[in-house]
């Protein structure tokens, strides 16, 4: 086995790529100080696995990369590829010409080639192991290695002769293998200990084990006992279910009933209301045309009031306006007895509607009693309105009585001033008679105005006796 080429490109001094091709026999290098001569051993101990900075002079690795010069920019890499003849078979490998190389990048990566494939380290150690080719072989001895033999411990110098010998490898297996039995050991030293702590584990897990397998018989014995018990539980409300919605028809058959007696209340109250107003219109109507004849009354006593001016002048006069006196008073005792015939056909008429606004309220009532049970609340909502609404329909009839009985001591006191001063005129012709007649008439006002001022008074106290009791309802159902 011996070198027959070394190829540099990149490595220290060696910018282009440069090849020394070694022959047979002894190949001598020779050339002035500073040359490059030793590099070309650096080379050589940098590809066989050299890992020592300072054994190739250098203060870190990366500096066995050409760091340029003068007319040459610097390199990114540094590259040398040794080739070593294998004819004698010296080496472990079937190859007759084995090429071992190195790159370094200056950004620290590094690798190693053989025969072109990439390898590691340690596969090129175990090519030149025994071989006196390596990083600290003999194979490769400059001036300071000499010194260093000579001049070093035993160990170093027998290291050396170990590797001349050949027993490096033996003896570099000898402590792998010690080494993998001693991790060995402690491999079984950890699985002891770990047996004798499953061994505890295991049996707390049996333990658990027996309590979980009891706790699945419990668990399925629950949930059969708990669908049993829905299934009871399913059958009860099922025959509540039943039940509720028997007595829920019944309830709407009731409320439908209810609310068929109301609608008829409710025609019958609208009929009535009907009635009501139209017996209102007359009654209006009627009060018009006394109005209008209480009018042509007071034109009729203005022109008798001209007439007994002109008396002392035109006794004629006086006759004839005494017998149209007679005639108005007659019109107007007779559009009395009209106007109060009215009055007692509408106090007739009062009651039935009264009677009507209470059954329909009753009936009102029954609905919304009803309608209480499906829902408390609505009924409640409805019951309170529909009392305030019969209370607003109670409080609006008082309100027009007083406003009619307002407008009659109205015309009645109107009618009793004028009595009062037709009284109070000097006495004249026929003068007696004109006075006691002004003397019944206010007397009658009188009467009329305290009667109208008793109706009034009840009408009040009937109106808030109604609004108390509408109070009172609305509280009650609130």
């Amino acid at each position: 086995m011996y070198l027959s080429r070394l190829e540099l490109h990149g490595f220290k001094s060696f910018a282009q790529k440069t090849t020394l091709t070694f022959d047979a026999g002894v190949t001598c290098i020779v050339g002035p100080n500073g040359c490059g001569k030793s590099n070309v051993v650096d080379a050589v101990r940098w590809v066989v696995g050299e890992q020592r900075a300072r054994a190739l002079r250098s203060e870190k690795m990366e500096n066995v990369i050409f760091n340029g010069s003068g007319g040459r920019r610097p390199l990114g890499l540094a590259e040398v590829l040794l080739t070593v003849e294998n004819t004698r078979g010296v080496l472990p490998t079937e190859f007759s010409e084995v090429t071992l190389g190195r790159r370094l990048y200056r950004s620290g990566e590094s690798e190693y080639l053989l025969n072109g494939q990439a390898c590691r380290l340690r596969d090129v150690q175990d090519l030149f192991m025994d071989t006196g080719m390596g990083a600290g072989a003999y194979s490769v001895i400059e001036l300071a290695m000499v010194e260093e033999i000579l001049s070093e411990s035993d160990e170093d110098r027998r290291r050396l002769f170990e590797e001349a010998a050949g027993v490096t490898k033996y003896k570099l297996r000898r402590r792998q293998a010690l080494g993998r039995l001693d991790g060995t050991q402690a491999d079984l030293t950890r699985l002891r200990d770990l047996t004798a702590e499953l061994g505890t584990r295991v049996a707390a897990l049996r333990r658990q084990a027996d309590k979980a397998a009891r706790f699945r018989d419990l668990d399925a014995r629950r949930r059969a006992l708990e669908t049993t018990l829905a299934h009871a539980e399913h059958d009860r409300l099922s025959t509540e279910h039943d039940a509720v919605t028997t007595h829920l028809q019944n309830l709407r058959h009731a409320l439908d009933v209810a609310t068929a007696g109301v609608s008829r209340l409710e025609a019958d109250g609208d009929t009535l209301a009907l009635v009501r107003t139209e017996r209102e219109a007359e009654r209006a109507a009627r009060q018009a045309v006394l109005q209008e004849h209480v009018g042509r009354l007071r034109d009729a006593d203005a022109e008798r009031r001209v007439a007994e001016e002109r008396a002392a002048r035109q006794s004629a006069d006086a006759v004839r306006l005494r017998r149209e006196h007679d005639e108005a008073a007659a019109r107007r005792a007779a559009l009395e007895n009209t106007r109060v015939r009215f009055q007692s056909e509408v106090d007739r008429a009062e009651p039935l509607v009264q009677a009507a606004t209470q059954r329909l309220a009753a009936a009102r009532e029954i609905r919304d009693a009803a309608q209480a049970t499906i829902d408390a609340h609505r009924s409640t909502a409805a019951a309170c309105r529909a009392a305030e609404a019969d209370a607003e329909r109670a409080a609006s009839e008082p309100r027009r009585a007083l406003d009619r009985l307002a407008s009659r001591a109205d015309l009645l006191g109107a009618e009793r001033a004028r009595l009062v001063a037709e009284a109070a005129r000097p006495p004249g012709a026929d003068h007696a008679a004109r006075a006691q007649a002004a003397a019944d008439e206010a007397r009658r006002a009188s009467e009329a105005h305290a009667a109208l001022e008793a109706e009034f008074a009840r009408a009040e106290v009937g109106h808030a006796a109604r609004a108390e009791r509408t109070a009172a309802l609305l509280a009650d159902r609130r």
